[in-house]
């Protein structure tokens, strides 16, 4: 579960696992930002704008589209 969605100033990222990666990417594949076992993600100082989050679990991927606004 990943929420809210808009955020404004943190992406809260709900796994059930003990190996979870997060990266947060822009639209043009550049990475913004990249955590490991942390349950949030700061987007307080990252432009407005439409990002793709990708959570590692594992050896699977999952992506999900995230719009920031502040």
């Amino acid at each position: 579960i990943v929420y809210p969605n808009p955020a404004n100033d943190k992406i809260y990222i709900n796994v059930r696992h003990d190996n979870v990666e997060y990266s947060l990417f822009n639209l043009i594949g550049e990475s913004i930002q990249y955590h490991k076992k942390d349950n949030y993600i700061d987007v307080s100082d990252i432009p407005e704008g439409i990002y793709i989050l990708e959570i590692q679990v594992g050896n699977k991927s999952y992506f999900s589209k995230q719009i920031i606004q502040h």
